[in-house]
């Protein structure tokens, strides 16, 4: 699955994010990114994205 482009942006301005994000195994990756292709709101995606990006830089995942 591609990272969104809305995802990466984000990525890219959380350089810390981007690091852990990259260093994530596949399966790890894809539970971020399902999550994001299946919102059905952009209020929500762009919410829940901000928040994915935080526990990235902080070294967590889902």
């Amino acid at each position: 699955m591609e990272i969104p482009l809305d995802f990466q942006t984000a990525l890219e301005a959380n350089s810390e994010a981007r690091r852990f994000f990259d260093a994530l195994n596949k399966t790890q990756r894809y539970s971020f990114l399902w999550r994001i292709e299946t919102m059905k709101k952009p209020e929500t995606r762009k919410r829940k994205i901000g928040q994915f990006v935080e526990l990235l830089a902080e070294h967590k995942t889902l």
